[in-house]
């Protein structure tokens, strides 16, 4: 790495050393030029690369992403390090033969192994080196028993350095279920964006409670929920199934979202779009009942159930009773009471 930054001002590390092969399985040559071909994880810059540092520094702003990197060759003169025991990453391994020696050491197509990317890791999902790309994986730790030990000894380590009262970290998961890169950059784009507007941000990443909250709002663009927007943007298979996620093909989408998108952990049952209310007759019911889950319906049937309709007459106000309806927001409630009038 430093001999490369003698001759030039960058060097970049490649995530695979040849083509990954079409066989079916992720991830492939579609993922990568989705991620960009240098790995943004290990860049190494020296004098000169003041101007590209910055270039990209404002495009993270807009679009945090590895891409980018793709375009340093027309910017400055690169060095690309082709050593292959850094960065071993769910995007090689399958590419590169690891041995351990009788002291433990390492040893990544005979040499040293300095680093390993553990972005996406799930430790309870201890069959992925990436959690972010589970569908016909192309990495199982169960086929690469090196590389598992080494993951189970990074937990072991997390564990270790983590000590009672400390603070919470960013949110990772909520329940079983990770969070889709494409909420990722959706909540940072809002952040961004508040802070460039002056306004209020979207709620504290550190707690799972109000986060929950904000990615089972709907989606500013596409409808449903953030959660469920995300996963679906991120999926290439889901759009191809489920080209109008929210209007045409609503019905299968929520049905995939409530089944097999809960089951695999791709979002918690708080996201799955609700069915639109269009029954909007009418109910000669006293009191007051709201229909859907959520947060925001619990604590409306918690308020509603210390409510009596007798309450009305107590407080001196008229006997007459009307229904009111008021649409909830997708995947929250749809809340139906009487008020005196």
């Amino acid at each position: 790495m430093l001999a490369g930054l003698v001759a030039c001002s960058l060097v970049l590390l490649p995530r695979v050393s040849r083509p990954l092969p079409e066989d079916g399985l992720r991830p492939d040559a579609a993922d990568l030029r989705a991620a960009g071909l240098f790995d943004p994880a290990m860049v190494a810059v020296n004098r000169g690369a003041e101007s590209f540092l910055r270039a990209w520094a404002e495009h993270a702003r807009r679009e945090p992403d590895g891409a980018y990197l793709d375009g340093a060759a027309v910017l400055l003169e690169h060095h690309v390090l082709r050593d292959p025991g850094i960065g071993l990453s769910v995007w090689n391994v399958a590419q590169r033969a690891l041995h351990a020696d009788e002291h433990g050491t390492v040893t990544v197509s005979d040499m040293p192994l300095r680093s390993l990317h553990f972005a996406g890791f799930d430790p309870q999902r201890p069959w992925l080196l990436s959690a972010e790309i589970a569908d016909r994986a192309r990495v199982l730790l169960s086929e690469h028993r090196l590389v598992a030990r080494l993951c189970a000894a990074y937990v072991g380590a997390l564990t270790a350095a983590s000590e009672p009262g400390d603070p919470p970290g960013v949110v990772q998961r909520i329940g079983s279920s990770p969070l889709p890169p494409g909420l990722r950059a959706g909540y940072r784009s809002a952040w961004l964006a508040a802070d460039r507007a002056g306004t209020a941000p979207p709620p504290a990443s550190t707690s799972v409670a109000d986060f929950l909250a904000w990615a089972c709002e709907p989606d500013d663009e596409i409808g449903g929920t953030r959660w469920s927007a995300a996963v679906w943007r991120d999926d290439p298979g889901l759009r191809r199934r489920f080209p109008d996620p929210f209007g045409a093909a609503a019905d299968g989408f929520r049905e995939w979202c409530a089944g097999s998108g809960v089951s695999s952990g791709a979002l918690p049952p708080e996201a799955v779009p609700t069915a639109p209310d269009t029954d909007t007759r009418l109910t000669d019911q006293l009191g007051v009942s709201v229909l859907g889950d959520g947060r925001v319906a619990r604590l409306l049937r918690a308020a509603a159930r210390g409510v009596r309709p007798a309450g009305v007459h107590r407080a001196g106000l008229p006997g007459r009773v009307v229904l009111c309806r008021c649409a909830g927001r997708p995947g929250g409630a749809q809340v139906r009471h009487r008020a005196a009038g």
